[in-house]
């Protein structure tokens, strides 16, 4: 980045001309001194927002059964129970985002349509590759492949079924009773 601020190209990478403090230090490198938090990140961050963002793009009928699906998991020991479906998370810690990660692909399924079900695999298999401690160049290749896939499939067409535009096809059968 300094480079591109200090050739007065930063407009050409899509970067804003903004001084870094850090660059003045010798020895340092604030991007490898930075170590990333994937706990706030994506169990606390895009995953609460991935969860709000579904219940935005659900019919109150829809959202009464995504409650009832979530209330109706069988009890497992040390796995979180939401009695009462999902009124309110923003209270959940980031374990209780990992439970409902285990479940979530069921609790959607059919309720708004197919592709709603793959935002939630393909969120799965995106975390458990950023959950490595080390990764081989395949694993950078596997997981740049499913952000370019969940991204293309997931709320692009989600969100355009919802505004109205067609894109996705409405799946009204549900293999849930009640």
């Amino acid at each position: 980045m300094k480079k591109y601020y200090d050739n007065d190209t930063t407009k050409e990478a899509s970067l804003e001309p903004v001084y870094n403090y850090f660059w003045d230090i010798p020895n340092l490198n604030i991007y490898d001194a930075t170590v990333p938090d994937r706990m706030h990140h994506l169990d606390l961050g895009l995953y609460h927002y991935q969860i709000e963002f579904t219940k935005e793009l659900l019919s109150k009928s829809s959202i009464d059964k995504f409650n009832r699906r979530i209330a109706e998991i069988p009890r497992h020991p040390g796995s979180k129970i939401f009695a009462g479906g999902l009124q309110s998370i923003a209270r959940l810690t980031a374990n209780e985002f990992r439970d409902l990660m285990k479940v979530m692909v069921f609790v959607v399924d059919n309720l708004h349509n197919k592709d709603l079900s793959e935002v939630y695999v393909k969120w799965n298999e995106m975390y458990l590759l950023s959950r490595l401690e080390t990764f081989k160049e395949s694993d950078q290749k596997i997981f740049q492949s499913a952000i370019r896939a969940r991204s293309r499939q997931s709320y692009a067409q989600i969100g355009h079924e919802r505004t109205g535009t067609g894109l996705g096809k409405s799946v009204t059968s549900t293999n849930w009773q009640r």
